[in-house]
């Protein structure tokens, strides 16, 4: 019995070890919680914008942590500054160390598939920040000869009250067209009280929607202290 009793005390206290021990290295959050680790946008750090062919420019851009080690979110939002709208839209990060060498090169796209001449689009991408003091954000798109229009509908679109750093957002899309879509995606964007998107979210739904029916939908996200939603829906990219 007390072999029995000593092992369990043993296995707590490694597992008490583990839980101290957890959680990335790099900077520090603000506090010890999950919560802050998640929410906690990383500064500091120079940036430019490639020149390339694309009307596209950022226009507002954060950093966000994951809580996964050095790893971090690029969350921001495009604008058409062209006089034309654009699809397959890319956009790619080059992470450089203080001397100038390159540590880190990940790439992403926009979710929405088409991007009017002056209006806006979300991006967000996954990339690793270790050692890196300087990045580069460069975006590439093709021209399109227009914009389709778009029969789905959002309504009754709700963001619930934030619980352990994620909310739930509801709402209905109605499909308006005259023909069955065989796979939606909903484009949820949450914003800041500054208006700032802080969040982007693309999930589809599991069955098609015939014309003339609506459908509703129920998904979790990160809220990083969110205060606006936004959600839109569009015929599947793929």
């Amino acid at each position: 019995m007390r072999k029995v009793l000593l092992l369990v005390v043993i296995g707590v206290a490694l597992a008490a070890g583990a839980l101290g021990c957890a959680g990335g290295g790099g900077a520090p959050a603000p506090t010890s919680t999950p919560e802050a680790k998640r929410i906690q946008e990383i500064g500091g750090k120079q940036w430019t914008q490639v020149k390339t062919d694309s009307p596209l420019e950022i226009v507002d851009h954060k950093l966000f942590f994951t809580g996964l080690g050095e790893t971090a979110f690029v969350i921001g939002e495009l604008e058409n500054k062209g006089s034309g709208p654009v699809t397959d839209v890319k956009i790619s990060f080059k992470g450089y160390a203080a001397e100038g060498k390159l540590l880190d090169t990940r790439e992403g796209d926009a979710p929405v598939a088409f991007i009017a001449a002056g209006a806006k689009a979300p991006f967000k991408i996954a990339v690793d920040l270790r050692e890196v003091a300087k990045y580069e954000l460069a975006v590439e798109s093709k021209p399109a000869e227009s914009v389709p229009e778009n029969k789905l509908v959002v309504s009754d679109a709700e963001m619930g009250a934030p619980k352990s750093g994620y909310v739930w957002v509801t709402g209905k899309v109605t499909n308006n067209g005259s023909e069955t879509v065989q796979s939606v995606e909903m484009i949820t964007v949450l914003r800041d009280a500054s208006g700032a998107v802080v969040e982007v979210d693309a999930q589809k739904l599991t069955d098609p929607l015939e014309a003339g029916k609506t459908a509703s939908f129920k998904f979790m996200v990160m809220s990083r202290d969110a205060t606006k939603l936004e959600v839109t829906a569009q015929p599947a990219r793929d």
